[in-house]
């Protein structure tokens, strides 16, 4: 079933854009084969990037006459990729000059990228039906008319290359973090009654795609058990980079009294700003359990 972009602002934005800017389009009978009247392209903002290193794909229309109607006839390919879509703003379109056309150009999609595995890898734009709103002069010998014609067409596929470099050797305790990060460990209390339960949450956060990350073995000394573990993670893209969250929340639970220790591991991430590992050393936090209040009978 084709998906369909029916969104009514869209369509007056392209129609205020061309109005404005392509009125100077009218063709009498005439086309110029060497240029196609749209296309899709897939822009990326790396063109080479170490795996597991994310990265924002934007899919933009071009087009030469006012589209009227758009469905999509194949989706996008991110072979060898994790892809992650994310909303587009409202924006107007804005022309660029290809060899001897003036095209309008507007951001149709846009997704967060990590390439899974290193090598010469290439995304696929898939295939856009378009309904084209074209201007024509007709001559009538001493005449000439304006008038309009729809024509529909369908794009090209086209591919764009991107060079995944492998990672150097990777230290033992890598998890899988590539860009810029930071952690943070906080408990719900440092002080409970024995039987009951704290929560322990570890955040890493940063430039990158931290949902790859596997979830920090936490070890707990004797007295302490650990009842349960969750995890959840986002990504989201603030200016042209991907920011990523990943929360762990250990739920520790005292089965005697006393003073503990919790260690939670270094963290391991490679900077591919510097192409080298960086450490962020470990953390230990203190529990205190007690026995709680006790009342005669």
């Amino acid at each position: 079933m084709q998906q369909r972009f029916s969104d009514i602002k869209f369509i007056a934005l392209l129609l205020a854009f061309c109005c404005a800017s392509l009125s100077g389009t009218a063709k009498e009978n005439t086309e110029v084969a060497s240029q196609p009247d749209a296309f899709l392209k897939i822009v990326a903002s790396a063109d080479e990037v170490y795996e597991g290193q994310a990265f924002i794909a934007a899919m933009f229309l071009y087009f030469t006459d006012t589209p009227s109607q758009l469905a999509i006839k194949s989706e996008p390919e991110f072979n060898g990729f994790d892809a992650k879509e994310i909303s587009v703003p409202n924006s107007m379109p804005v022309s660029e000059r290809i060899g001897d056309r003036i095209y309008g150009k507007v951001l149709l999609r846009r997704w967060i990228v990590t390439p899974l595995k290193a090598g010469k890898k290439s995304i696929d734009s898939g295939t856009l039906s378009v309904t084209l709103l074209q201007q024509v002069m007709i001559n009538n010998g001493l005449f000439s008319s304006l008038t309009s014609r729809e024509v529909e067409l369908t794009t090209e596929p086209q591919s764009t290359a991107i060079n995944v470099k492998k990672l150097p050797k990777k230290p033992k305790g890598f998890s899988g973090a590539v860009g810029i990060f930071d952690a943070d460990v906080r408990l719900s209390a440092t002080t409970v009654v024995s039987g009951e339960s704290i929560t322990l949450t570890y955040r890493i956060s940063g430039l990158g795609n931290t949902g790859k990350i596997k979830i920090p073995d936490i070890k707990v000394p004797s007295g302490l058990n650990l009842a349960d573990t969750q995890s959840d993670s986002s990504l989201s893209l603030s200016g042209r980079s991907a920011v990523g969250t990943s929360v762990y929340r250990y739920t520790i639970m005292p089965s005697t009294a006393g003073k503990f220790s919790v260690t939670i591991p270094e963290f391991i991430y490679f900077d591919p700003a510097t192409a080298q590992y960086v450490t962020l050393p470990s953390r230990t936090v203190t529990i205190r359990a007690t026995f709680g209040e006790t009342y005669e009978m």
